[in-house]
């Protein structure tokens, strides 16, 4: 039954004007290809509130723009035969840690969905694999072998001729660091609630007690800034 199915779309970055950069228009077309192909049953997920990377551009009235707005404006311009009640948005999430968890706790277990394919690019996917099935496979009671958690599956797009060779190669050296450290951290998550304590208590993006970093420089540099 592909109502019992989704399409993730994973967020990538704004452009200065709140347009997409071309690698997240990529994710965008692939995520309306699979929604034909359901016959316009599968629901589409939209991830993305911001970046705590650079600050996020601004409507014309001086709102944010968030990331799966952004994604929200451009499949209904360039994809409009599907329809919007069949799209959704998670807008908690400010990197990609976020994505996988709001979306797993506001869409996927409450709606039940049992196929979701999570879509991104190339560069991004190792990473993303990483996260999403050590998160979504996390029980909420410690040794349950009942929970229902949806099958996952992952949809890669292409990266090529999206940047400048060495800006590329920033960009997955970072990928795979910071995948190694998500994957190193997991090793003390029993449950779905040790992950969102871990999430809430230390992550930069997430932890009240870490407020006082809201707007500061990351770690991130000039060639890496690139691509977010």
């Amino acid at each position: 039954d592909d109502g019992d199915q989704a399409v993730i779309v994973l967020a990538g970055g704004l452009a200065n004007d709140g347009s997409l950069p071309p690698w997240v228009t990529r994710r965008v077309d692939a995520a309306a290809d699979m929604h034909r192909n359901s016959k316009h049953n599968m629901k589409v997920v939209l991830c993305g509130g911001g970046t705590p990377h650079k600050p996020p551009p601004l409507t014309d009235t001086g709102h944010p723009i968030l990331e799966s707005v952004a994604l929200g404006l451009d499949l209904a311009k360039r994809h409009p035969d599907v329809a919007l009640e069949h799209v959704l948005r998670e807008t908690a999430s400010y990197d990609t840690i976020g994505n996988a968890y709001y979306s797993l706790v506001i869409h996927a277990l409450p709606l039940r969905w049992k196929h979701v394919t999570v879509v991104t690019s190339e560069f991004h996917m190792p990473r993303s694999q990483a996260i999403f099935e050590q998160t979504w496979k996390l029980p909420i009671v410690a040794g349950s072998q009942h929970e229902e958690r949806p099958s996952l599956t992952f949809h890669a797009v292409s990266d090529e001729g999206l940047m400048a060779d060495d800006d590329y190669q920033a960009r997955c050296e970072r990928e795979m660091k910071s995948r190694d450290a998500f994957l190193e951290n997991a090793k003390a998550w029993e449950t779905l609630g040790d992950f969102s304590n871990w999430l809430h208590d230390t992550h930069r993006c997430y932890a009240v007690n870490r407020q006082d970093e809201y707007g500061m420089p990351t770690e991130a540099t000039a060639k890496e800034l690139k691509s977010y």
